[in-house]
């Protein structure tokens, strides 16, 4: 039995990248809030890396946007052959 995979529903899947920055900021600014310590600066790495993957997020979405519009301009996709050579 093939099992499947889960998946986001598209509004929550398209806000990901928003709400990662979102949350990478809250913790740069709770960071910077308390000043000195371990905790701040846990926070302040923790959100860094919340922005990091909000960027590396929307730019893959951004290219697999304009990748699947370039396919679908040129006909069928890359996993389907080409009806000339069938």
């Amino acid at each position: 039995m093939k099992s499947q995979r889960p998946y986001l529903a598209k509004p929550l899947y398209e806000s990901l990248p928003a709400l990662y920055g979102l949350g990478g900021a809250i913790a740069l600014a709770v960071g910077y809030r308390l000043g000195h310590g371990w905790l701040s600066a846990a926070l302040s790495l923790l959100g860094l890396a919340g922005l990091l993957v909000a960027v590396v997020l929307w730019l893959r979405r951004r290219d697999y946007r304009s990748s699947r519009n370039e396919y679908q301009r040129r006909g069928a996709p890359l996993d389907q052959p080409d009806r000339d050579q069938l």
